[in-house]
């Protein structure tokens, strides 16, 4: 038992050290989520074969006990720290394929959203300034009250999505262009921040207000604000009728016109 000691204490210290606040959703959060599974079948193959359920008994605790350090708990977690489980069994039998398709199995959720993390980034690059145009990419973390939709994104109610920057220097843009429609009664105040990395202010506020219907519209950045470095774009609706529902089409950035 001495021997399971450090791996313990390491298992424990990676899922409960405390982790800045935007890496509990979003790309990270669900990266975090994925790494349940190689995590827990590390574990279990440091433990006897005959030990694995002490293994399924952790995952399982590690998931009520986590929200009390900051961390966020779900069945989709433990389902994950199950897999780590179930391929740790498979790595005890000792047979060359059943330890291949255990590693694979093991590896394969954190790998697979990592590469799809990686095209995103890359595809995210190729078309910028434009931020979105059609379908989000898993780039954008949406609050509860944000959904991705076959167009774009909808927000209802008093949600808000955002977007890391990859391209960290905006001086070279002047406005925002958003394409959207809204299904509501009356007008609605879209507020939108650009988050700046380092140095003071950190934060650019701007606005726009949108009339039942479609919309289209130029939204300039305020005079003289500093737009570098850029770290993540912030729309947000004031809302506080959850049936009002803005569906975002396109976001791009306007480059400044020359005088």
């Amino acid at each position: 038992m001495p021997r399971i000691l450090i791996p313990l204490t390491l298992l424990l210290a990676a899922l409960f050290m405390p982790l800045p606040h935007e890496w509990s959703a979003g790309w990270r959060g669900e990266l975090l989520n994925r790494m349940h599974a190689p995590l827990f079948a590390l574990f279990g193959i440091l433990l006897p074969p005959r030990k694995a359920w002490i293994t399924l008994l952790i995952a399982g605790a590690v998931e009520l006990v986590q929200p009390w350090f900051g961390r966020s708990a779900s069945w989709t977690d433990f389902g994950w720290g199950v897999l780590g489980v179930v391929t740790a069994i498979l790595w005890h039998a000792k047979n060359l394929p059943w330890r291949l398709i255990a590693l694979v199995a093991a590896i394969s959720p954190p790998a697979i959203w990592w590469a799809q993390i990686t095209k995103a980034q890359s595809e995210a690059q190729t078309v910028f300034p434009v931020l979105m145009n059609g379908p989000a990419s898993l780039l954008w973390v949406l609050s509860p009250g944000a959904k991705h939709a076959e167009g774009g994104l909808t927000l209802r109610g008093n949600s808000s999505v955002r977007v890391e920057v990859l391209n960290p220097d905006w001086n070279a843009f002047e406005a925002l262009e958003l394409e959207a429609t809204l299904d509501s009664a009356s007008p609605l105040e879209l507020g939108i921040r650009l988050d700046i990395g380092t140095g003071l202010p950190n934060r650019v506020q701007a606005g726009a207000t949108l009339l039942p219907g479609p919309n289209h519209l130029r939204v300039p950045w305020p005079e003289n604000a500093r737009l570098s470095p850029v770290k993540q774009l912030v729309l947000f609706s004031g809302s506080a009728d959850f049936e009002t529902r803005l569906r975002l089409k396109k976001v791009q950035l306007l480059p400044a016109t020359k005088n």
